[in-house]
């Protein structure tokens, strides 16, 4: 049984089964009562629903539409490819399968489906040389891995570059005859087995050949680069091979002793006649693909080199304008644009491949530093146009990629302008702060981005929570100003720690 007065500061609570008396403070109110757990029993009461932004688009609502509009078309687009791939990728398994176990009708058959599910995807949506969508660089080594490897049954040559075709890259060939080089160790094996002596060493021949054309690739660390490092084990793979056959009942020792000591035996220059003649590829295609290999390279290099420089103006521009030197920052982000657009019209309009990596970081980085000096001059005017639109930005070379990749980082840089301010109690420009961080939030949530793009999401809310928690604290310590350096007595401090 419970008796409570109406106003009463006390309750009190009869036990029956303990024969006692509890007294419970709680505290009356207007609209119910606080009991000593602090809890309010609710009396027609709801609560407050959250307020809203004075300015809840921030982001241009066109840039947003038109930006995801794009990430929509490149993902069709993707997830095509793909369909195309795996079918293409299944085609060309069963063609080296049936390739291994004599299946030539099948192989041929498999390989035609191959063939035409790559055309039909090249005439509807012609690729950029070195820029496949999804898989189809995969898949396409893969075609050339299993084309070589069938020329080579028919004719023990190297599969040419003409051959291959043209809608085909110089990258995705030379894969192609390293993945046939993989195959022929394979192919050897089998060849072993039925002590076909004239087969394996004719394998070690090819692998050798094309070993010797690769080694004047200065290959960077890459997928091509790791790939090449397996030639000379499957060429040591067909030597053990050979060497084992040797002791094979009637095996002949001229078949399986290597070129070069064969070379040796006789006039030089008559043994590097021979070599020419008996290469199973074409030297001169191979030196074109050399020499087009190191002009590429080498404008990757200078790409590589001019970015930084474009890279280290907007950084410093974006410290500049953290120090409210916006001149500074302005002319920064100027020579920034001007070195991007000079790298764009050299090198990666000509080679759109070289754009992906040290360009679009660069693009990116200078694009963060526009946002953020925009929304800085934005702010202290009392503008309601904070955020530029995106074909303003970085001299409208931005993809929606680059773009959504600035936004989350430019609202990182706003995080700081809001760290500031708190320690300095201006309520106002945290609010100013939390609000451009939601924008940008909520315009990079509304797209539903996916894989490596959803980090950028993710950043951009770790941000917006940290300016949540800040205005929080401002709000809870409003007059609970903490000591400033001015407010302390170095003496005091000094005697105070004589005493102690």
């Amino acid at each position: 049984m419970r008796l409570l007065a109406a106003g009463c500061r006390a309750a009190v609570v009869l036990s029956w089964a303990s024969r006692s008396v509890v007294v419970r403070h709680c505290a009356s109110s207007s609209s119910g009562i606080l009991d000593f757990s602090g809890r309010m029993s609710p009396v027609g009461k709801v609560p407050s629903y959250p307020t809203t932004f004075s300015v809840t688009e921030m982001v241009p609502a066109e840039d947003a539409a038109t930006t995801a509009a794009e990430l929509e078309a490149d993902r069709a687009a993707r997830e095509d490819a793909y369909s195309v791939g795996r079918a293409a990728q299944s085609a060309c398994q069963d063609a080296l399968t049936a390739m291994h176990y004599g299946l030539k009708e099948a192989a041929a058959a498999k390989l035609g489906e191959a063939e035409s599910a790559l055309k039909a995807r090249e005439e509807a949506r012609p690729h950029v040389v070195g820029c496949r969508e999804g898989n189809l660089n995969q898949v396409s080594e893969s075609y050339l891995r299993a084309k070589a490897f069938a020329h080579f049954l028919e004719t023990g040559q190297v599969l040419s570059r003409a051959a291959a075709g043209s809608d085909f890259d110089d990258e995705e060939y030379l894969s192609g005859v390293i993945g046939a080089c993989q195959e022929l160790a394979h192919y050897s094996l089998r060849r072993a087995t039925a002590l076909d002596i004239d087969s394996v060493r004719m394998c070690r021949d090819f692998i050798a050949d094309v070993k010797t054309e690769l080694l004047g690739f200065d290959f960077r660390n890459g997928p091509l680069r790791r790939k090449f490092d397996g030639v000379k084990y499957a060429q040591r793979r067909c030597e053990d091979m050979l060497y084992e056959l040797s002791f094979s009942a009637g095996a002949d020792a001229a078949a399986v002793e290597p070129p070069a000591k064969r070379a040796r035996t006789g006039d030089e220059g008559e043994a590097e006649g021979d070599a020419e003649s008996t290469s199973v590829l074409d030297k001169v295609e191979w030196a074109t693909l050399r020499d087009n290999y190191a002009n590429y390279d080498k404008k990757r290099e200078m790409v590589i080199k001019d970015c930084r420089d474009v890279q280290k103006a907007a950084k410093q521009a974006i410290f500049a304008a953290h120090r409210r030197d916006l001149n500074k920052s302005d002319r920064l982000i100027a020579d920034a644009i001007s070195g991007s657009r000079r790298i764009y019209d050299t090198y990666i309009e000509g080679s759109p491949s070289l754009r992906y990596g040290s360009f679009s970081n660069a693009l990116e980085e200078l694009a963060e530093a526009e946002l953020f000096a925009y929304w800085l001059k934005a702010v202290a005017a009392g503008s309601s146009d904070l955020v530029m639109h995106r074909s303003d930005i970085a001299g409208g070379l931005l993809t929606a990629n680059e773009y959504l990749g600035a936004v989350s980082d430019w609202s990182g840089e706003v995080g700081r302008i809001g760290v500031e301010a708190a320690t300095k109690r201006e309520h106002t420009l945290v609010r100013a702060c939390l609000e451009a961080a939601f924008a940008a939030h909520a315009m990079l949530a509304s797209i539903g981005l996916t894989g490596k793009a959803a980090k950028k999401v993710d950043a951009a809310e770790r941000n917006l929570r940290k300016l949540e928690t800040i205005e929080y604290d401002l709000a809870v310590r409003a007059n609970q100003k903490g000591p400033t350096l001015n407010d302390v007595d170095p003496g005091a401090n000094g005697k105070d720690d004589a005493e102690d």
